[in-house]
């Protein structure tokens, strides 16, 4: 029984780190092929005086406002993703142990010393 365990919780976490790893290049690159593109695109209109230079600096400044909390709330859905596996994980735990009213005098302790975690 604790072996399966241990592997549905080594599977849900290699897909964690699967979708962290695909999402956040993902967000990464887009941020900045975005902000790239307002100033080539920008530089262009200032060079056929479509476009003044203030205008461009309000435009990027309002552009950067507008993708850092989208950028924060994508990186977000990761950790939240994370944190419902670590709760489910939990719950797993806290149900596998003894009911302490069908057993008194059970006394669970939990060991001090560190565990090392090797690959």
């Amino acid at each position: 029984m604790l072996s399966s365990q241990a592997g549905s919780a080594r599977k849900i976490g290699c897909k964690l780190v699967g979708y962290s790893s695909m999402l956040m290049p993902l967000v990464a690159t887009g941020t900045q092929v975005g902000v790239v593109g307002v100033l080539i695109i920008g530089g262009i209109l200032i060079s056929q005086e479509v476009l003044s230079p203030p205008e461009l600096t309000a435009f990027f400044l309002y552009l950067i406002y507008v993708i850092t909390p989208l950028v924060t709330v994508v990186s977000s859905m990761g950790e939240l993703k994370e944190a419902g596996v670590s709760k489910q994980r939990l719950v797993e735990l806290h149900q596998g142990l003894p009911n302490p009213i069908l057993y008194p005098g059970l006394t669970i302790s939990v060991s001090s010393t560190p565990v090392a975690c090797s690959a």
